[in-house]
Formats: C-alpha cells, sequence, structure tokens
C-alpha cells in the first residue's frame, strides 16, 4: 500500500511541475514601448520623406503642430525652412503612447526662384529727363 500511494505521490509531483504555468515578468517590455524608443525621425526632411504607418503589430498615426505639412504621411514642402513638431500616436492591443520629434522640413527648391545678382537689371536711364520737369509736372511724369 505504501508503494502505491508512494508511485501516486511522484506522479502528481510530476504532473504539477510539468504544468506549471509560465512566468513573465513585468520587466519584459512590451512590444508597443519597443516600437516607441527605437521609433526615429531625421532631424531634416523633405518631400521624399515618408512615415511609417505600422511597425511589429503597432499602428503609427501622424500629427504636425503646423497645418498642411503633412499629406499621407508624407512631408509637403513650402518655399521656405519650417521647423514643425510632429506627435506620432502609436496603438496596440487597446493600449496608446506618443512620441514627440522635432524636425526641419527643408524648402522645395522647385518652388523657390533665385535670380543672381549679376542679373539686374539696368535702372541707371529710369529717371532720364527728370531734371527737365517743373514741380507742377513732377507727379505727371512720375505716373
Amino acid at each position: 500500500m505504501t508503494k502505491r500511494i508512494l508511485i501516486i505521490m511522484v506522479f502528481i509531483t510530476l504532473v504539477f511541475t510539468a504544468c506549471e504555468p509560465a512566468t513573465t515578468t513585468d520587466d519584459d517590455p512590451k512590444i508597443i514601448d519597443t516600437v516607441k524608443e527605437e521609433l526615429t525621425v531625421p532631424d531634416e526632411v523633405t518631400g521624399e520623406t515618408n512615415l511609417p504607418t505600422e511597425i511589429n503589430g503597432v499602428t503609427i498615426t501622424w500629427h504636425s503642430n503646423i497645418a498642411n505639412t503633412l499629406d499621407d504621411n508624407q512631408f509637403v514642402q513650402a518655399g521656405t525652412d519650417k521647423e514643425v513638431t510632429l506627435t506620432a500616436v502609436l496603438e496596440h492591443d487597446d493600449e496608446i503612447r506618443y512620441k514627440y520629434f522635432e524636425t526641419t522640413i527643408l524648402l522645395d527648391p522647385d518652388l523657390v526662384t533665385v535670380t543672381d545678382p549679376d542679373d539686374d537689371p539696368d535702372y541707371s536711364s529710369y529717371y532720364t529727363g527728370l531734371a527737365d520737369v517743373s514741380d507742377a509736372n513732377l507727379k505727371q511724369f512720375l505716373h
């Protein structure tokens, strides 16, 4: 009888140790926190820079503090450089995280017309004939 009890006890011990649940600790980082930590945006961007919308199952939506600087997760360039604050909203398994970035959207060179200072027109003859105009006719001459 004691042999049976001993065998049953060994069997029960084996069953309980084999079925021990896996332990998780709070030290294990969540995927959303890992993505947040690794997410980056360059200090300077152009219209060719795309922002990610999903990484490892984490959905990312983007917002800018200046209107019309983002369109479908791509930067919109203008005729001047623009310093913006971007907010990344990360969502995964009913959890939300926010991450902020400071970046400069560089100007679009196609929107800027630059003239060479040597291309200035000659205005030396602009006031030709002014010396011979009387005070009464000056307004008419300039008009």
